[in-house]
């Protein structure tokens, strides 16, 4: 699926580093909490058991034009609730990687 700046597609096991970076930031440790993502294989580990929840399916989006990552976007559906949760997660800035 794609607009004219954006490409979403399924999140892949590849983006995991984007991923780990998304969810050490400050912001994300402070509402959500700290996932303790301080390796590559620890990051490797939460991608796939994230990726293995049947009833969340998360989308990568992409800048069109550099096909650089920007954000995640989470469809929920919970059994309790009649319509899907919309979960955005975007970086307002792109970094490299602090693990090694």
């Amino acid at each position: 699926m794609q607009s004219n700046r954006l490409l979403l597609q399924l999140l892949p096991l590849t983006d995991a580093d984007f991923l780990g970076n998304l969810v050490s930031t400050r912001d994300w440790i402070g509402v959500i909490g700290n996932r303790d993502l301080n390796s590559e294989s620890a990051v490797l580990k939460y991608t796939q058991s994230i990726l293995d929840h049947a009833e969340v399916i998360y989308l990568m989006v992409r800048l069109k034009d550099s096909k650089t990552p920007v954000g995640i976007i989470s469809l929920v559906k919970r059994e309790y609730l009649t319509f899907i949760t919309l979960v955005l997660l975007f970086c307002l800035t792109t970094r490299k990687s602090k693990r090694a």
